[in-house]
């Protein structure tokens, strides 16, 4: 091959090298907020289920024995 097909490779190989580093980059920074989404999401599910309250004494009137 000639001399500028082979810097032209060697510029695409450098650019792939490059761009495919960032991806990875990129998908872990992705992976670790979806991780960070997903556990928010479980904490904000936990607010929504019903607690145990324990029931206000005075709403129970014994009328007692007539």
């Amino acid at each position: 091959m000639n001399e500028e097909v082979n810097a032209v490779l060697q510029v695409y190989q450098n650019k792939v090298s490059t761009l495919l580093a960032q991806n990875i980059a990129l998908e872990a920074k992705l992976t670790v907020a979806n991780n960070a989404v997903k556990k928010l999401q479980e904490e904000v599910q936990g607010l929504d289920q019903p607690r145990n309250v324990p029931e206000d004494p005075d709403s129970l009137v014994d009328g007692g024995e007539v």
